[in-house]
């Protein structure tokens, strides 16, 4: 009997001292003062972070051995009061966030990594790093990084993975050498912010390679933003080929591809961003899943990326094409200036432009100086396959192709394109080309065109032997001076109604506009624009024009002119890019 009592007392004082060993085990949150909510509360993606500690770790495993030691004596109670304990602690491990810093030249990759005192030195050590919801990578500033950077991790909603520069305002530079297919690749991961940084990715031998390639064939993938990012000297591919995968390679690529479920993306901002010397394209989205309406290039059945931003960017020195929304719904692109685009590929290619696309929306932009050799040119271009796309309030000027292209091509569809309130000055070759027997319901209205005494652009053409005539597109609102030697070639499917027709040289080939004028619209200076929208006051109406009150009422429509003065629907309209009134 003494015996078992002292059995029992024994296994009670262990029990005891296991109990007592896995409460110490817990953190008490209140000396510590960084529980779960406080953690999440704190977390600040743009702040540098504190150095982390390995007592978590630690206290984790002591917590995680008692569960164990006290299960084994089947002690139920007990078991579910360290089960608790354990799954507070991976609460708190979740939502704790960590700074990651890498320094080219102090840096050391048997270091943690988690302060500026003991950064990591190179990408390859990043690459290896498991990285959480709401880590931030810092990368010195003034720093070059050779190599790839392509993380395995993602981040989740509200927890973005973060990569910015530290230490000055000299961007960190990731320095490619001509590694394929990008300097920076992002392959099927999501919720990644990207900002502050320089990339590079030259080689002496020319091959398919890119800046930034954002890359999905899993399904839906969310949240990538790339903002105030330099990519530059990166000589990738021209290709010459329709639009599609062959156009892929460049500055920023978006390419979605696979074989099972639809790719696409959802939440996208590409913003602040200066792209130059790239070939072939700076700002690219495409998608395989892009088959519909006859076009039947890709992997299968069209699924639109959505919430798709470009935004604030400058582009110059474009070998093919500037920026290009191809396979999304909704997009939105604004306030960039493409310079210099086509001046290596020489095909098919333009400044700014959607294509297989519906609902994309293309405002306050400038295209100038796009090259030609053979094909389009153009400094913005509706293309094939989509329907609902607009584009207004953009500034073109000085691009060999033209202005603006609208295209269907065979049976492949282009319906109810918007094209309102743009100036086009000195654009060369064809200002207005829109062709496409399945090109319907194209509406043009309100812009104004000026060419100078040299110029010998052919104003509207709708007639084409490769993509076929236009099917419809009405003309409306339109003030065109030409002090040149251009005219017009345009079919049956061109209808034109209430456009004033200013010409000091020609009138060769000019549309029988049942209400047109032709007297000087009485602008305040024509011809005038630099660089830049803001330089476009001259275009405005002065008082005594014959273009106030002209116009043919748009239905409908109640949106703002190019100056930003407000439309009343029902209100009279005037002629040209300004409402006087």
């Amino acid at each position: 009997m003494i015996k078992g009592k002292k059995t029992i007392g024994l296994v009670a004082g262990l029990l005891a001292i296991l109990i007592t060993l896995g409460c110490a085990g817990r953190p008490d949150q209140s000396e510590s003062g960084m529980g779960a909510s406080a953690l999440s509360s704190t977390t600040d993606s743009t702040a540098l972070p504190a150095e982390s500690s390995d007592e978590t770790t630690q206290s984790g495993q002591q917590s995680a051995n008692s569960s164990v030691m006290l299960s084994s004596q089947q002690k139920q109670p007990e078991k579910e009061t360290s089960s608790k304990m354990i799954s507070s602690k991976q609460t708190q491990t979740q939502t704790q966030t960590v700074g990651y810093y890498l320094d080219a030249v102090n840096g050391d990759d048997r270091n943690d990594g988690k302060s500026q005192e003991k950064p990591w030195k190179s990408l390859e050590k990043l690459n290896q790093a498991e990285l959480n919801p709401g880590d931030t990578i810092y990368l010195k500033s003034g720093s070059v990084f050779n190599g790839q950077f392509k993380p395995a991790s993602s981040g989740v909603k509200g927890k973005p993975i973060v990569m910015t520069s530290y230490g000055g305002s000299k961007k960190p530079v990731i320095a490619g050498g001509g590694v394929q297919p990008a300097a920076v690749y992002l392959y099927n991961v999501e919720y990644w912010e990207i900002s502050n940084i320089e990339i590079t990715n030259y080689h002496k031998t020319v091959n398919l390679r890119s800046g930034i390639m954002v890359e999905n064939d899993i399904g839906k993938l969310s949240h990538i933003y790339l903002r105030n990012l330099e990519v530059h000297q990166v000589n990738g591919e021209n290709v010459d080929s329709n639009w599609g995968y062959d156009r892929t390679n460049g500055g920023i690529i978006f390419y979605m591809k696979g074989y099972g479920e639809p790719a696409y993306m959802d939440d996208v901002l590409i913003e602040g961003n200066n792209v130059y010397e790239v070939d072939r394209s700076g700002i690219f989205f495409y998608s395989s899943w892009c088959n519909r309406n006859s076009i039947s290039e890709g992997y299968g059945r069209w699924k639109g990326s959505t919430n798709v931003v470009v935004r604030n960017n400058k582009l110059n020195d474009i070998g093919g094409d500037g920026i290009v929304l191809a396979v999304v719904d909704g997009g939105l692109i604004e306030h960039n200036v493409a310079t210099y685009c086509n001046t290596r590929s020489g095909k098919n290619n333009g400044a700014i432009w959607c294509g297989n696309s519906d609902n994309t929306i293309i405002q306050y932009n400038e295209a100038a100086y796009t090259q030609l050799k053979e094909g389009d040119g153009m400094g913005f271009d509706i293309d094939f396959g989509g329907e609902n796309n607009i584009l207004q309030y953009n500034y073109s000027h000085d691009n060999e192709g033209g202005f603006l292209l609208v295209t269907s091509v065979g049976n492949i569809i282009n319906k109810n394109a918007i094209v309102r309130y743009n100036i086009s000055q000195n654009d060369k070759s064809r200002i207005f080309r829109v062709v496409g027997k399945k090109t319907t319901n194209c509406q043009i209205y309100n812009n104004v065109v000026y060419l100078g005494k040299s110029m010998t652009s052919r104003i509207v053409e709708t007639t084409s032997s490769y993509e076929g005539d236009l099917g419809e597109a009405y003309f409306y609102n339109n003030i065109i001076i030409n002090h040149g030697q251009g005219g017009y070639a345009f079919n049956e499917g061109a209808h034109f109604s209430n456009n004033c027709f200013y010409a000091t040289q020609t009138r060769r080939g000019e549309p029988n506009d049942p209400y047109k004028i032709t007297a000087d619209p009485k602008l305040a200076n024509p011809g005038s624009g630099k660089s830049g929208i803001a330089s476009l006051s001259g275009y405005q109406l002065t008082a005594g024009s014959p273009c106030i009150g002209a116009g043919k009422l748009i239905s409908g429509f109640s949106g703002m002119d190019f100056f930003g003065n407000k439309l009343t629907a029902g209100q009279n309209t005037d002629i040209g890019a300004h409402q006087f009134r």
